[in-house]
């Protein structure tokens, strides 16, 4: 797929993810590598307002080893070019829940842009995510395919806990 990427929107993503670098480079973090398909369910402009009505379905891996599915949904807002991201993605990674709550303005354009995200929800080792605000880079690919980089600054005390969770007895 990336030899059908264009030059413009490589570079696009390549910038979003070096911010994205800088801006987490002295914290231990955890990183979210997450492929999936979206959907535009439907769609009402208004003057210069779009309003998108969004899902996708996607794969998910962490780089604690932690891996499996999401769904999202939600709205996407384009008022005057800002985009405005209102949608919950609910992970279910080896047996346990985590939702990421998507509510701040996006930086960049429908095709590739950073944005900030909240862990609202947590069971299991997700548990000691929740209240952590993290930052994201998506980018869009050709027929509803994107993928999507997220990092969290995460004490090493909270990543060690969670790749050493044991479940209750």
């Amino acid at each position: 797929l990336l030899f059908m990427i264009s030059k413009e929107n490589l570079m696009r993503f390549l910038f979003c993810l070096f911010i994205l670098l800088i801006n987490n480079a002295k914290s231990a973090e955890l990183i979210w590598d997450v492929y999936g398909n979206e959907e535009i369910l439907a769609n009402y402009k208004y003057q210069n307002k779009l309003f998108l009505v969004y899902k996708s379905k996607n794969i998910v891996n962490t780089s604690i080893g932690l891996y499996g599915t999401s769904t999202c949904g939600g709205t996407i807002e384009v008022i005057e070019g800002a985009t405005n991201n209102n949608f919950l993605c609910e992970v279910s990674i080896n047996n346990h829940k985590v939702t990421l709550l998507f509510n701040k303005r996006s930086k960049g354009d429908m095709g590739s842009q950073t944005n900030g995200f909240d862990i609202v929800q947590g069971t299991g080792p997700w548990g000691e995510m929740v209240g952590q605000s993290c930052y994201g880079a998506y980018f869009q690919l050709a027929e509803g395919s994107y993928m999507w980089k997220g990092k969290c600054k995460v004490p090493d005390k909270t990543i060690d806990r969670m790749i050493n969770y044991k479940e209750p007895q």
